[in-house]
C-alpha cells in the first residue's frame, strides 16, 4: 500500500521500523507528494494510526495537502 507522508522535508525523510526491521525512505512523486510503498500488515496499520496528523493513505486523485512552505511560495 502506498502511504503518503504528510510531513514534507525538502529531500524526503526515512521512517524505520522494526519486527520486521524496515527502513521507508518517504520521497516526492511526480506531483510532490511524499510516498513510500509499505507491505508489511503491521506497519501499515501504525502509519495508518496517525492518519490524518502525519501519514494518510495514498490515493492519486487526493488534492495535496497543503504545507506552511507551499503557501509562502502563492
Amino acid at each position: 500500500m502506498l502511504i503518503e507522508s504528510l510531513i514534507r522535508r525538502k529531500d524526503g525523510s526515512q521512517v524505520q521500523m522494526t519486527n520486521p526491521d524496515t527502513i521507508y525512505i518517504f520521497a516526492p512523486n511526480s506531483k510532490g507528494h511524499h510516498v513510500a510503498e509499505v507491505t508489511e500488515p503491521s506497519h501499515v496499520e501504525r502509519f495508518l494510526k496517525h492518519a490524518g496528523r502525519h501519514y494518510r493513505e495514498y490515493a492519486a486523485q487526493d488534492t495535496p495537502v497543503e504545507t506552511q512552505r507551499d503557501k509562502a511560495k502563492k
